[in-house]
Parts: structure tokens; sequence; C-alpha cells
């Protein structure tokens, strides 16, 4: 190759090697050979699988970015709503209450119960302490206060299957008895026919 610099001549192609100025670009030269690595298919197909999640991450990305503030911060707490409901029915057991729908009874299964008469009695007394029971025609009607109403409606089944057994050992027959909640509601009835039920 011929140095325009130092005007001299020399074997080598890119440099010349008494000025060390590079030799200008001859589209007469042959091509350098490049070194060429074959890609397996495996390795090519894991990387276009990479690039395409690559492109839809992106995507997806560029999306929410464009939604506006309240709409981003919609979309997540919408989202850790969801998961937090999926988690919390996942890991609950199944809820197997005694309260049908509204209006509608539902029997409460009877459940042996032994109470002796003077207990019995005494357990009305104590219920007419802190409830009112009124009799008219052969029913009773216990109306119950807030101080002495459960708040959990097994404690509140508990209740009035206590007083319904009592009723009935002390009369010796089962009553129609019909239980009011504090807010003037009949929640539970007892009688002869369908026992007790929760409305």
């Amino acid at each position: 190759m011929h140095c325009p610099t130092c005007d001299r001549d020399s074997t080598n192609r890119r440099v010349c090697p008494f000025c060390f100025s590079p030799y200008p670009p001859d589209d007469d030269r042959a091509p350098l050979t490049q070194r060429t690595t074959s890609v397996p298919r495996e390795s090519a197909s894991n990387l276009t699988l990479t690039q395409t999640i690559e492109h839809a991450a992106i995507g997806t990305r560029d999306f929410v970015m464009k939604q506006t503030p309240v709409v981003r911060w919609s979309g997540a707490g919408i989202a850790l709503v969801l998961m937090f409901w999926m988690l919390s029915t996942r890991d609950a057991p199944a809820a197997t209450g005694t309260r049908g729908m509204e209006g509608a009874g539902t029997p409460v299964p009877a459940t042996e119960v032994t109470m002796t008469r003077e207990a019995a009695t005494a357990y009305i007394q104590q219920t007419r302490g802190t409830a009112l029971v009124e009799m008219h025609n052969d029913e009773v009607f216990v109306s119950f206060n807030a101080a002495t109403f459960p708040l959990k409606e097994e404690g509140q089944i508990a209740l009035v299957m206590r007083f319904a057994t009592a009723d009935e050992v002390v009369e010796g027959r089962k009553r129609r008895i019909f239980f009011y909640n504090p807010n003037g509601r009949i929640f539970a009835q007892s009688d002869a026919v369908t026992g007790l039920t929760i409305k």
C-alpha cells in the first residue's frame, strides 16, 4: 500500500508502518472475512420468545404510562382488592350458617338439652328479669333488649333454644313462641309443628 502522508510503500494494508497514519479505505480491496457463528435452533427460538416477551412488556408499560394517574391508581387498587378477596375466599372455611333468605325461616336442627324443672323455672325467671315476656292466647312473645342480646348468631340461637326448652319443661308441651330482637323484629320462632326456625 502507498501512504499518501509520508509517500512510502509498504505491505501493510491498514496502517503505515513508517508514520502510523491509517490508509484511506479502498473499495477495491477484498473485504475482510468475518467470523460467523451458527446459532442453534433452540437458542434462536429462545431468543425470539425472549424478544416477544420484552416487546409485550414494553407495550403493556407504554399503555399503562399513557393512562392518567387516577386510572393507574384505581386499577392498582382494584387489583389489590381482587387479590385479597381471592386469598381470603381460598383460605376461609365454607360458611355453614343457619340463617336463610331474608324473611324465610330456616329450621334449626333439634339438639337434646337436658334441663330439670327447677332449672327451667329459674331460667324463665332470669329471662323475665332481662327481657319482656308476654303471653296471649297460649302464645309467648319474648322481646330482648340490646344489653342482653347476643351479637353473634350462634349466641342468639342458643338463647332462644334454651328458652324454648325451658318453657316446654315447665308447661309440659311445646307452645308457639315468638322472639323479637332489640329492633322489634321477629328473628326466631318456635312451635310444635316446625320446631325452632330462624327468620
